[in-house]
């Protein structure tokens, strides 16, 4: 029988391999930069984590939630994503305030799998706890900006948002109520349970935001104090400041997130171009003012973001690195382990050093496919009786001593670049 990949799932080998492993360094470099110490949480938790962090009604919660119960009947969830489980380390491990974290690793959602969105998916985020004032979490923004220029990717816009004190959105909660209400008869059924516990909640739905009368709703804004526009302002503030120009900031007055655990900022790097089809967040995040405290910790804030890996596949654009190619054979057993010896000798890292994996005679060489096309060819020539590198372009040969193949290498890579 042949075995097959479940439903919305996905295999990395080569060049997407190549690319996950581009963007996860690259995260780990800029995060280093700031700071931020990587924090590795289990894939699995208690589903009450989850419910609780993320909210009852949430899209997560109540449509794709992967839960199941161990042989001991407790009821456990894999992790849908990082800052539930981030937090929960904070609280029961007592790590020291200011905490800043950062993680990356596969989280696991039962949707609907489309372009750039997988049931497995691998999610990298920050969390920085911290009582310093909220126009300091305008650097989370900037960190995610650098974090992106790592990769080259510039073509999007940042929207932000302030969602306000609890009273504030208690009040628009109240308003949002009336106003649905007029409208009870074209919700979604899981807007109906909404609409009686949080109604920002519709505004964040897929399906909701479609419609006119849900694009028509009141907004935030209009019920923030003086306060809270003042701290959006800050942070609007800042970002013109220090950011190049050429980075679009704008308010989006819509914009709630889906995490009922989000309180003041909240923001999102929208895709301009037209590869991710619909799903055209890339980046996302905000501030907490109560999480760890609801889950068993201090009292203390937080903000945060989180990207989707698969997304920035697809928009990335990946060169190889400029690494010699070479390939060895051998003739002979002695020469097959000469050239084992040889490799792991090698310090000289820019350099991909396949040996062919039999033993093959030098006139049948080049009926090997990998042979026939590659750039650079190690083998051992009897009239020298020692190992050669040949360039298969130039048809230069290069007595090979162990002593110096890192140094030949080296020279060899400089002429390569150069003729680029």
């Amino acid at each position: 029988m042949k075995y097959t990949r479940a439903k919305g799932v996905q295999d990395f080998y080569e060049i997407k391999a190549k690319k996950l492993e581009l963007i996860r360094s690259k995260f780990f470099e800029t995060m280093n930069k700031y700071n931020f110490n990587y924090i590795e949480t289990p894939i699995f938790e208690t589903s009450d984590l989850f419910k609780r962090a993320t909210g009852e009604l949430s899209d997560i919660v109540k449509k794709e939630l992967y839960e199941f119960k161990d042989k001991a009947n407790r009821e456990l969830a894999l992790r849908p994503e990082g800052t539930a489980s981030v937090l929960r380390a904070i609280a029961e491990n007592n790590y020291e305030i200011p905490f800043r974290g950062f993680y990356f690793g596969p989280m696991f959602r039962y949707e609907r799998p489309q372009k750039g969105r997988f049931r497995q998916f691998f999610q990298g985020g920050i969390e920085w706890l911290t009582n310093a004032d909220s126009k300091y979490f305008a650097e989370v923004i900037l960190i995610a900006i650098d974090f992106l220029n790592s990769l080259n990717i510039t073509n999007y816009k940042v929207q932000i948002n302030w969602l306000g004190s609890f009273d504030e959105r208690q009040k628009y909660n109240n308003e949002l109520k009336r106003y649905f209400q007029n409208y009870v008869d074209q919700l979604e059924e899981v807007s109906l349970a909404r609409l009686e516990k949080n109604a920002l909640r519709i505004l964040d739905d897929k399906i909701e935001a479609q419609k006119d009368f849900v694009k028509n709703a009141p907004i935030l804004f209009d019920y923030l104090s003086h306060e809270s526009k003042q701290k959006l302002e800050d942070i609007l503030n800042i970002l013109k400041t220090n950011l190049n120009q050429n980075i679009e900031i704008e308010v989006n007055q819509k914009l709630v997130r889906g995490f009922d655990y989000y309180q003041d900022l909240v923001f999102e790097f929208i895709d301009k171009s037209d590869q991710l089809g619909a799903q055209k967040v890339i980046l996302g995040g905000g501030s907490y003012n109560n999480l760890l405290k609801e889950i068993g910790g201090q009292d203390i804030p937080g903000v945060g973001f989180a990207f989707g890996l698969e997304r920035l596949l697809e928009i990335i654009n990946f060169e190889e690195s400029k690494k010699l190619k070479i390939v060895a054979y051998a003739t002979t057993d002695k020469e097959y382990w000469d050239l084992i010896m040889m490799r792991s000798k090698l310090v000289f890292r820019d350099v991909d050093f396949e040996i062919v994996e039999k033993i093959i005679e030098h006139k049948k060489a080049f009926k090997n496919k990998k042979i026939k096309e590659a750039s650079y060819l190690i083998f051992y020539e009897e009239k020298l009786s020692r190992f050669v590198l040949k360039n298969t372009q130039t048809k230069l040969i290069y007595e090979i001593e162990n002593h110096n193949l890192d140094q030949q290498l080296e020279l060899l890579l400089k002429e390569k670049n150069e003729e680029n």
